[in-house]
């Protein structure tokens, strides 16, 4: 399927069915890991999500919470890196994010580790584990965030997006629990195929520098994935671990 935004977010936005950077795995239980994980992710992808756009009842029902929790990815689901679950890594409230640069906020949100817009339903995980072959400078942190929305609302999340895209390309600042963070500038990049819409980003951060991005909706559902380096070279933006993605991505049906 050719991936394309639409068009309000269209602008300066890279879209590619070539995949970005992926990962590796190593050690000798590595076969074995991918097969169940294959396994297990196949017989998941046997029950899609519901999807707001063919309800069979003409109601814009979002997925709900319980059917987001069983989107997840799971350890069995991927054999490489680490998933981490729990309260600590629940999804930040899009409330506590503010900016004064208002058109930015959709970006705030993204980089801060919120859901875009308004959704029915959230759930997150963070994955730990590296991107290349060098295991110490490539190691990275990914924040995931999977948001429902009703009707057509994730559609206009992701145009609101890549609005704020054009507009705060040169930076902006934002507040969230964590403290104060400015934003220096925005960059576009190429993203992987698997989606309705997809598009992929680079956040410069005074707090953490270069942060990479992958925003991907399949139906109603928005997955955001927040890539950030954890060693290395932290001047060079982290590579996007493209078989994550792609896991997760299958799992939204």
């Amino acid at each position: 399927m050719r991936l394309t935004l639409p068009a309000r977010a269209l602008t300066g936005v890279l879209l590619c069915a070539l995949p970005v950077t992926g990962c590796t795995t190593s050690g000798p239980d590595a076969t074995t890991d991918q097969a169940t994980a294959s396994s297990d992710s196949q017989t998941r992808r046997a029950e899609p999500l519901p999807s707001a756009a063919v309800d069979p009842f003409g109601e814009a029902a979002a997925p709900s919470q319980a059917h987001l929790q069983g989107a997840t990815l799971n350890q069995a689901d991927l054999g490489e890196g680490r998933i981490l679950k729990g309260p600590a890594h629940h999804p930040l409230p899009g409330d506590k994010v503010r900016t004064t640069d208002e058109p930015c906020t959709p970006l705030a949100r993204l980089v801060a580790g919120s859901a875009l817009g308004t959704p029915e339903a959230t759930a997150g995980y963070n994955w730990r584990g590296n991107t290349g072959k060098d295991s110490e400078a490539d190691k990275v942190t990914v924040t995931t965030v999977l948001a429902a929305y009703k009707a057509d609302e994730a559609t206009t999340a992701t145009a609101a997006l890549g609005t704020a895209t054009d507009t705060c390309a040169q930076g902006f600042t934002y507040n969230a629990p964590h403290g104060r963070t400015k934003v220096t500038d925005i960059t576009r990049a190429l993203a992987p195929s698997g989606a309705d819409e997809v598009m992929s980003l680079t956040a410069t951060l005074d707090t953490a520098g270069p942060v990479t991005f992958v925003v991907a909706r399949k139906g109603a559902v928005i997955a955001t994935f927040r890539t950030e380096a954890t060693a290395g070279d932290s001047t060079k933006p982290p590579a996007v671990p493209e078989t994550l993605v792609r896991a997760q991505l299958a799992l939204l049906g």
